[in-house]
């Protein structure tokens, strides 16, 4: 009986030890060179996924199902953009009609586009909004009343500083209204989101002239554009922001924060006045974390998606990661080390299931992936 008992704690313990192993990823090699930069996904109404890519002076649409089937591929060159395009926004209204927003080249400076298209992908048509209004566009959400809100930059060349820039157009992209919130230092607006009370809320960074960086930077407006107060969140570095509004109001904002020479996962809690409640970092020593996605799970919990790489092993893997509503870490799991792989969008499908994309690098083919995962960020076969 006690040979029995040894032997059957030997198989728990060998059991519990086991490491888990690295789910195959299954990708689609496309024409499109999904990147870090220049790059957008949206989950469409009909359920699948369309991914927009700039290069130079070319525009690329690939619409794929969850499963990483091609329905679709569009291209469109767009010409006098020899320093190339930058894409940073996608955006589908209820009728169906697509909407990318981002930067043109434009002489020596640059403006703001707005291209909309049908749900096939067909070009309708294509708007510049000058470097007056915009000098880069960067995010774009729709507003309660059906209209479209447009946020981005431009330079002031007077004092040589940046100002965020709000503007509200109409779904032919004709300006409605155009605000500027100007600060004494040179903010980058990095993400926006509409949030329930019908404002909208920018987020950022911010660097003060001859002094370095300062920290995040968010400014709340209401529906109207007009400015209800801005703050500054203290911090060494921060970057690739995201920000959403939690279920119960407040918002949740991560990305990378850098400190040492290395980056780290960033979470920033304030409530919806901008009262900060709490801020972390979460990380392992030689890693760099990198965020690209977040979304609240129903139970609270913030699943964070991204990648790591190590620099002992100079291997790169997708990352999913899971905090409590109070900022604490539940888990963190790696995969994809054999592909080379990130996560670069995760989707909210139902209360159990979201959908996870990325890319991968295998056998020398740069490939898309998508897999369903659990709020714990698990695999679901």
């Amino acid at each position: 009986m006690k040979q029995t008992l040894l032997i059957l704690a030997a198989v728990v313990f060998l059991f519990a030890c086991k490491k888990e192993e690295d789910p195959t990823l299954f990708g689609y090699s496309s024409e499109i060179d999904v990147g870090f930069f220049n790059s957008s996904y949206l989950m469409l109404a009909d359920g699948n996924i369309l991914i927009s890519t700039a290069t130079t002076n070319k525009l690329t649409l690939l619409k794929i199902t969850p499963t990483c089937i091609k329905v679709w591929t569009k291209q469109f060159f767009i010409d006098g953009t020899p320093n190339g395009l930058r894409l940073s926004s996608m955006l589908e209204d209820n009728g169906g009609w697509l909407y990318l927003f981002g930067t043109v080249p434009s002489n020596s400076t640059s403006d703001a586009f707005l291209f909309k298209l049908n749900s096939k992908g067909d070009s309708l048509w294509w708007n510049n909004y000058p470097n007056s209004q915009f000098n880069s566009g960067k995010v774009i959400v729709k507003s309660t009343d059906g209209n479209l809100v447009l946020a981005g930059m431009r330079a002031n060349y007077y004092t040589n500083k940046g100002e965020f820039c709000l503007a509200k157009a109409d779904t032919m992209g004709t300006v409605l209204w155009h605000k500027i919130y100007e600060r004494d230092c040179l903010p980058e607006l990095i993400d926006m989101i509409s949030t329930s009370d019908g404002g909208y809320l920018l987020t950022g960074i911010s660097q003060i002239p001859g002094l370095g960086f300062e920290g995040q930077y968010c400014v709340k407006v209401n529906s109207d554009g007009q400015k209800m107060w801005d703050k500054i969140y203290p911090a060494s570095y921060v970057s690739h922001l995201k920000t959403l509004e939690a279920s119960n109001g407040d918002i949740i904002t991560t990305g990378r924060f850098r400190e040492n020479g290395t980056d780290q996962i960033w979470l920033l809690k304030t409530d919806m006045n901008g009262n900060e409640k709490w801020k972390k970092t979460f990380g392992k020593a030689f890693n760099d974390e990198f965020v690209y996605s977040i979304i609240e799970n129903d139970n609270g919990n913030l699943l964070v998606v991204g990648g790591v790489s190590s620099f002992n092993t100079d291997t790169v893997q997708a990352m999913t990661f899971v905090a409590s509503p109070d900022g604490d870490s539940i888990r963190t799991k790696y995969f994809g080390a054999k592909d080379n792989a990130f996560a670069l969008k995760v989707f909210k499908l139902n209360n159990t299931t979201n959908l996870l994309f990325g890319r991968m690098f295998t056998n020398g083919v740069t490939k898309i992936f998508t897999n369903h995962i659990d709020a714990n960020g698990n695999f679901i076969p």
